[in-house]
This record gives structure tokens, sequence and C-alpha cells, in this order.
């Protein structure tokens, strides 16, 4: 009987490290598209200015 106690707690153990794993995946997902989308700004206000740079380049050239 007792080791039919703990064979039930290591279950339920094993389902709770399970589900905890999944809460932090799921966390760092999250983290991860919001480093996706922070990265991708930042690419896009890049490009802005090095466009911007060059078409001043070109003026500065005539």
């Amino acid at each position: 009987m007792k080791k039919a106690a703990v064979w039930r707690n290591s279950l339920a153990m094993a389902d709770t490290k399970e589900k905890d794993q999944t809460v932090r995946q799921d966390t760092g997902k999250l983290k991860d598209a919001e480093k996706q989308a922070r990265l991708a700004e930042a690419l896009r206000a890049n490009l802005r200015r090095r466009k911007e740079q060059g078409r001043n380049r070109k003026d500065d050239a005539k």
C-alpha cells in the first residue's frame, strides 16, 4: 500500500511539472514574439534612416 501511494504521488508531481513546463514555454514564446516584434520594428526604423541618409548623400552629390 505504501508503494502505491508513493507511485501515485510521483505521477501527480510529474503532471504538475509538465504543466509548469508548458506555462514556462508559453511565457517564453510570448517573450520571443515580443522580442521578434521589437527587432522587426528596429530593422524597419534602421532601413528608413539608411534610405534617408542615402537620399541626402545623393542630393549633396548634385
